[in-house]
């Protein structure tokens, strides 16, 4: 079998076996085997995720963000359903408390089923799942939390104006400690989507940016958003100031696969191409 996105720009996998098809309440959910990728999740005819690619989308989100907070005690899931995200969330010793608002049963269903790492991450008394549409969560929640990770929206696309996402999420943010980690669902050869993120968060927010690889997105190279109030927020930080990367640097030791937290001035580099697009972002 064969799975591609209806894109310019797209991924094409081939040699691709089905193992699951399930139409649950609100899309259709697809798990296909591939020889060497691993296993592929694809929902609504979009590839949400390759196995063995997780980590260099998954890291990022989470990672990276927790370069801001010395002492992470909540995390809030937007999404998730996959349990990569709150899987390295759990990671970190200080958190108390991790939330994944996904608004399918059966994504949670189908990953207990098929891959290795949620029987740990459901087993893990710090985590909570929430059943919901996440936008109903964010107006009826009144909790804060120190990290945010947007693992479902387009938040230029996906919410109208009046909506005031931007807003809406930095009220759910830890005052002055709080980071919000949203890519940007377009490739960075998309300067509308760009330019609309940029209005959006550069006039309200300290705002720091990552260029990541997603090779299961269209267009592969995406941009990453750290976003908030926090004075640690700065596209020029040199060391991170989460404890825990700290302490692992003292032991010369890595957080996982891709990041290292020896290298944030890395993970922080952005090439000319996207500075001459962003120039009117503060930072750049």
């Amino acid at each position: 079998m064969e799975v591609y996105e209806k894109e310019s720009v797209s991924l094409y996998l081939s040699d691709l076996h089905l193992i699951e098809n399930v139409v649950s309440k609100v899309q259709d959910i697809k798990i296909y085997q591939h020889l060497t990728l691993g296993k592929v999740l694809v929902i609504n005819d979009e590839i949400h995720n390759v196995e063995n690619w997780a980590p260099l989308y998954h890291e990022a989100i989470t990672h990276i963000p927790m370069m801001f907070i010395e002492h992470p005690l909540s995390v809030l899931i937007l999404g998730g359903g996959d349990l990569y995200a709150a899987e390295i969330a759990l990671q970190y010793p200080t958190v108390q408390k991790v939330i994944v608002c996904d608004y399918d049963p059966e994504v949670i269903r189908l990953t207990k089923s098929y891959y290795p790492h949620a029987k740990a991450v459901l087993s893990d008394s710090r985590l909570s799942i929430v059943y919901q549409d996440a936008k109903i969560f964010l107006k009826e929640c009144s909790e804060q939390f120190d990290l945010i990770i947007d693992d479902c929206f387009n938040l230029v696309e996906d919410f109208l104006p009046e909506d005031q996402i931007f807003e809406v999420l930095n009220r759910h943010l830890t005052s002055d400690i709080g980071v919000c980690s949203s890519l940007i669902y377009r490739h960075i050869f998309d300067s509308n989507t760009m330019a609309k993120t940029s209005k959006n968060l550069f006039s309200q927010y300290k705002t720091v940016l990552s260029m990541v690889a997603v090779p299961e997105y269209p267009g592969v190279l995406h941009l990453l958003t750290m976003w908030g109030q926090s004075k640690y927020l700065s596209q020029n930080i040199i060391k991170s100031k989460n404890k825990w990367h700290i302490d692992r640097l003292s032991k010369s030791e890595t957080c996982g696969q891709i990041f290292d937290p020896r290298y944030c001035n890395y993970y922080l580099y952005l090439p000319p191409y996207i500075k001459s697009r962003l120039t009117d972002m503060k930072g750049c």
